[in-house]
């Protein structure tokens, strides 16, 4: 397959799957998601003793203390896992999105949305009501100081509602939220 300009292969939306890990998914998940991290963790000069938790240190053990508590779902394209994002519940109308990443060399071609995509239909689908002033909601923390992501967030509907400095932490959480809109 030829390569694009920049090295890349280019996209084979024909093979795009977003598909509900399993457990053996779990190593490659890890990976997916320490290497997408890894451009957060070099901009922001991230170490794991100032920030263990972070997704760019993420584990394998990691993951799999949290597995039953989440929906994992890795974004295929054909058998490469190039994406991954979780959702767990947040509360009888909130699902929180969490770890929504892209590896590096596959960004900008529009995967993101296409994950947010998936995780706005699941919203949508395990709350299991027409929408309403109770419509399901999708709320997500970032890094505080990144206005690009935050920017990107609004592109997809998120309204940023407030700020949060947890514990020792190096910097601060910026949450948003994403309500389907009431049908008329």
């Amino acid at each position: 397959m030829k390569k694009t300009p920049d090295g890349t292969l280019p996209l084979d939306v024909s093979s795009l799957r977003v598909i509900r890990l399993a457990t053996p998914d779990l190593p490659e998940a890890a990976r997916v998601i320490r290497e997408s991290f890894s451009t957060v963790v070099r901009d922001l000069g991230l170490t794991r003793e100032a920030w263990p938790t972070h997704p760019g240190f993420m584990t394998t053990e990691g993951l799999e203390s949290f597995y039953y508590a989440r929906q994992m779902y890795g974004l295929f394209e054909g058998t490469a896992m190039i994406g991954y994002m979780a959702l767990s519940e947040y509360d009888d109308r909130t699902l929180q999105l969490r770890h929504l990443c892209i590896l590096p060399h596959r960004r900008g071609l529009g995967l993101g949305r296409l994950m947010m995509d998936h995780a706005k239909a699941e919203a949508v689908a395990c709350i299991g009501h027409p929408p309403t002033i109770d419509s399901p909601h999708l709320a997500l923390a970032f890094i505080d100081v990144d206005t690009g992501l935050r920017g990107w967030f609004e592109k997809q509907g998120f309204a940023y509602w407030g700020r949060l400095r947890q514990g020792r932490l190096p910097y601060a959480y910026g949450w948003m939220e994403w309500q389907e809109k009431p049908t008329r």
